[in-house]
């Protein structure tokens, strides 16, 4: 006879937040699909922002996860690490190559690096394009660099107010990413 798999909580997934991140990535994928491929077609569609919604969520699971993830102690340094090195391999390679095409005069890439500096090319290798002002050379890297505030939010909130604090702080932060998605409709 087969066996029915038990989740006895040692698995540290939790289901309901993958079907969240598929629900969100699909609205995502659908906004970026809709503005580029069928753009006058879907125009009402786009007024209800499916792409704002999935990163709105993104933002939530993530301020839902975050604080649960630590067990009561933080490691600034353990913290750091593990949020660098979940991002930012794979960001650097999509913008070294976003940098190739525009040096081969690819397009629609050819225009992206030609008129910023070398500062800004920088801010955009490391994320803080939209704390100093630089262009983005990959606009939809703002909710990475939003997500790393978070996430240095989170660290310094943590540090000073402790485990059950940051708790309540992350459910605020959930509630007005939330707030903030509904006054830009």
């Amino acid at each position: 006879a087969a066996s029915i798999p038990v989740n006895d909580g040692s698995d540290r997934r939790l289901a309901f937040l993958d079907g969240l991140r598929a629900v969100a990535t699909i609205a995502v994928l659908l906004q970026h699909y809709l503005e580029v491929v069928a753009h006058e077609i879907s125009l009402p569609f786009l007024q209800f922002a499916p792409g704002l919604f999935g990163v709105v969520l993104f933002f939530c699971i993530s301020g839902y996860v975050i604080p649960f993830s630590i067990k009561g102690t933080l490691n600034p340094t353990v913290f750091a690490m593990h949020r660098l090195l979940r991002i930012m391999p794979l960001y650097v390679c999509v913008v070294t190559a976003l940098r190739l095409l525009s040096a081969l005069g690819v397009s629609p890439f050819a225009s992206r690096f030609e008129a910023i500096t070398a500062p800004e090319v920088f801010a955009n290798y490391w994320l803080f394009f939209e704390y100093v002002d630089a262009p983005p050379v990959l606009g939809v890297a703002w909710t990475l660099s939003v997500e790393f505030g978070w996430y240095v939010l989170f660290a310094v909130y943590f540090w000073c107010f402790g485990h059950r604090k940051v708790i309540a702080a992350s459910v605020m932060y959930s509630v007005c990413m939330i707030g903030l998605a509904v006054l830009s409709l």
